[in-house]
């Protein structure tokens, strides 16, 4: 069996951000936000934040998810642990690759240790704060750092990043579900898989090959 290096998105990859912060946000907020306001920043889902735009909307779900509360409430997308604890266990090199910025990252790796014991590290995971639009910040793509790091495959939910891996020829998956902000605009060389299940199989099946 060949050893993988492995990137992975965390939030609506590994972890179930949407709901989390959604719900977090409508206890704190009393606002009533559903899938359906996740990276959808028109006017009337603005509105529904009671924010004015889409950096507002970044900052506060940054700051939700450094919360006390999202520590106690986030769960992993349905049988993500399953999968990467068996990878693990098979020996290949699994890496965190992460939208979020670098003054998360306490809290960021206390979520991946509650969800996935033992599969993650400091020194395995990357933040590269995408979306913040902090101009103080070092951001970079993950295309870059999964260049850097050698990744052979990477597993994301948003086109945009996924599209950029796998124009630089990393083999991509893109996580579905059923996401209302990644059903379009895919390239036709990234593979779109619907369950961590699929994911797990079609790894396994990379390394047998």
């Amino acid at each position: 069996m060949r050893k993988l290096r492995i990137g992975f998105d965390i939030d609506d990859t590994m972890i179930n951000a949407v709901d989390t912060v959604t719900g977090l946000n409508n206890k704190l907020y009393g606002t009533e936000l559903g899938r359906g306001d996740w990276f959808n920043n028109i006017p009337d889902v603005l509105l529904r934040w009671q924010l004015k735009d889409g950096y507002e909307v970044t900052h506060r779900v940054h700051e939700l998810m450094a919360h006390d509360d999202y520590l106690t409430t986030v769960v992993e997308v349905k049988g993500a642990r399953a999968v990467l604890d068996a990878l693990k266990a098979d020996g290949h090199e699994l890496f965190a690759v992460t939208s979020r910025p670098e003054r998360i990252r306490v809290e960021t790796l206390k979520e991946l240790e509650v969800c996935f014991p033992s599969v993650f590290t400091t020194e395995t995971l990357f933040m590269i704060d995408a979306f913040s639009g902090d101009p103080t910040s070092a951001s970079i793509t993950k295309f870059a750092v999964a260049e850097q790091l050698e990744l052979e495959y990477f597993v994301d939910d948003l086109p945009v990043h996924a599209n950029a891996l796998a124009e630089g020829g990393i083999k991509t998956i893109l996580f579905s579900d059923d996401y209302l902000w990644n059903q379009t605009g895919v390239r036709d060389d990234v593979i779109r898989i619907t369950s961590w299940k699929s994911v797990g199989e079609y790894l396994r099946g990379e390394a047998d090959r």
